[in-house]
């Protein structure tokens, strides 16, 4: 949060917000004053990890999967009206249309950010790419979410086929199964640029196959190389993350949150109500999220066979 002042000669403060009842601010306690470098590194290491973890590509895939998957999920509520899920199917379509879009944004924009920031023929864009080509080359759902990606460009809607069978349990509670399907021969009969891989692919299937369960191993193979992404640079994650939470803790009260402030050299005081300052929060949030994000990530590679260094 920010607030706009006018341009006199200014000090850093490093201090507190307190929130009050609603949410609301209550007090602001100016604490120390700090130098601009300061200030300016913690906006700089915010930044890097934001750009890597919470406003990543890889993020915004992660939204668009979430939001396709509660959307299946509310076809198998036994609970949901049978009549119901013809007209659900258009909310799949356009899921499924936004997922591959993100799927498609993922490398493009991963991409573009590391050549801009790191350049062209860097070790961190270099590993980017090998991890997607080795997911291409050893993933069917990852190369065939590629494929249908320019199928949904170039052809329309993808032709889901949707199933819907109700049952009764040993207990008599009620049930429902939800299945989302593509038949390989139609999408061969529809669309010639598959590549030979993935026209092999179908080619060697004799019945439909689940769509959700393509999308769930294709989203893993993305997961996978932000991992090995995010793993490069963990140096630098983790000198970023540190020094914000170096700055300050709202862990023993949770309404008290460290911030920067900017303050006309005769405005400060140990409080202040009602005035016009300029603040920063510091972002404990991210940082905390970006450490548990590498820690988790590395967890995650070492139990399905990859090492940290894995292409």
């Amino acid at each position: 949060m920010e607030h706009v002042m006018s341009q006199e000669e200014t000090v850093w403060h490093l201090g507190y917000v307190i929130i009050g009842e609603n949410n609301k601010i209550h007090e602001l306690d100016f604490g120390k004053e700090v130098t601009e470098s300061e200030a300016e590194r913690h906006r700089e290491s915010t930044y890097s990890l934001m750009e890597l973890f919470t406003e990543s590509p890889y993020a915004a895939l992660e939204k668009r999967y979430s939001s396709l998957k509660a959307t299946l999920a509310e076809l198998s509520n036994p609970e949901q009206d049978s009549s119901s899920t013809y007209g659900r199917m258009g909310a799949i379509q356009q899921g499924v249309d936004d997922f591959l879009s993100a799927f498609r944004a993922f490398d493009d924009r991963t991409s573009r950010q590391l050549n801009k920031k790191f350049g062209a023929a860097s070790p961190e864009l270099q590993l980017f790419k090998r991890a997607l080509s080795h997911e291409f080359d050893t993933s069917f759902a990852y190369r065939f979410a590629c494929k249908l990606r320019n199928y949904s460009q170039h052809c329309g809607r993808v032709p889901f086929s949707g199933n819907v069978r109700g049952f009764l349990g040993p207990d008599g509670s009620k049930n429902r199964i939800f299945a989302l399907t593509l038949d390989p021969a139609k999408l061969l009969g529809e669309f010639d640029a598959w590549g030979a891989k993935v026209r092999a692919d179908l080619q060697s299937m004799t019945n439909e196959f689940s769509a959700e369960d393509f999308i769930d191993q294709a989203m893993t193979s993305c997961m996978v190389a932000h991992v090995k992404l995010v793993i490069s640079q963990k140096e630098a994650v983790e000198d970023a993350a540190n020094y914000i939470l170096s700055l300050g803790s709202n862990s023993a009260n949770p309404k008290r949150w460290p911030a920067f402030f900017t303050l006309k050299k005769d405005q400060w005081s140990a409080t202040s109500k009602g005035q016009d300052i300029s603040f920063q929060y510091v972002r404990l949030d991210v940082a905390t999220h970006a450490l548990q994000s590498l820690s988790g990530g590395a967890a995650l590679l070492a139990s399905i066979g990859y090492g940290e260094t894995a292409t």
